[in-house]
């Protein structure tokens, strides 16, 4: 069984884990990438050596996507990609926490603050199993 992929930090898409080959002329390397449709993908590609199973390459990579920071995102630094249908949590001005979505006209969409007060956002988690 592969190991679960976190949803991308910056769209809340869950990533694929895609072939990546490096070549050298007659001679190539075959390896695995984690990417995003909204094109973020691990900058480290891991690439068979040693005898490595496919099962263990994966597993690798998707441990160094898993790996970066989650948390809170300003709003100052990024925004979520509109229309998705996604849910996020936002914060909202030093008050509150809610969640929302974010529309077409490039605004959080929450039933009770003004959407101009949100500071901070960041995708919705899985839902336990």
């Amino acid at each position: 069984m592969e190991k679960q992929i976190k949803p991308c930090p910056f769209c809340g898409c869950i990533p694929e884990i895609e072939e990546s080959c490096l070549n050298f002329g007659e001679y190539s390397i075959n390896g695995f990438k984690v990417s995003c449709e909204c094109g973020v993908e691990t900058r480290t590609k891991i690439y068979e050596y040693d005898g490595h199973s496919e099962i263990e390459l994966k597993t690798k990579v998707i441990d160094i996507w898993n790996k970066r920071a989650d948390g809170w995102i300003s709003v100052k630094d990024r925004l979520p990609k509109p229309n998705t249908g996604k849910t996020f949590i936002v914060y909202i001005n030093e008050a509150s926490i809610q969640t929302s979505w974010y529309s077409q006209d490039e605004d959080f969409l929450t039933p009770e603050f003004d959407y101009t007060d949100v500071t901070h956002w960041m995708p919705l988690p899985e839902a336990p199993k």
